[in-house]
C-alpha cells in the first residue's frame, strides 16, 4: 500500500511515497497460504497500476523532482518483481 503526501522544495514540486513492508507469511495449510498469497498478488497489481498512473500524470511535467520520480519508478519495478516471485510460489514445482 502506498500513501502519498505533496510538497515542493526548491521551486520543484514532489510526491513523498510512503510504503508499507511486505507482510511475512506465517506458516499456514497450503489452500490458506496460497489463497493469502494471491490476495497479496491482487493487492500488488493495485498498488502498481496506482504508481503506473502517477508517474504518467507527473512524468510530462517539468517542474517535478526527477529524484522522487525514479523512486516512484524503482518502487514500481520492485512490485513487479515481488508479484512475478508471488505467481512462481502459487505454481507447483515439477520435476524435471
Amino acid at each position: 500500500m502506498v500513501a502519498v503526501s505533496k510538497g515542493s522544495r526548491g521551486g520543484k514540486r514532489f510526491l513523498r511515497a510512503v510504503i508499507h513492508p511486505l507482510p511475512r507469511a506465517s506458516r499456514m495449510n497450503d489452500q490458506e497460504d496460497s489463497e493469502t498469497i494471491r490476495r497479496r498478488i491482487v493487492e500488488l497489481q493495485l498498488e502498481h497500476e496506482g504508481l503506473d498512473a502517477m508517474i504518467d500524470s507527473v512524468s510530462p511535467q517539468g517542474d517535478f523532482d526527477d529524484l522522487q520520480l525514479r523512486r516512484l519508478k524503482k518502487r514500481r519495478l520492485q512490485i513487479r518483481d515481488t508479484i512475478t516471485l508471488l505467481q512462481m510460489r502459487l505454481v507447483p514445482d515439477v520435476p524435471a
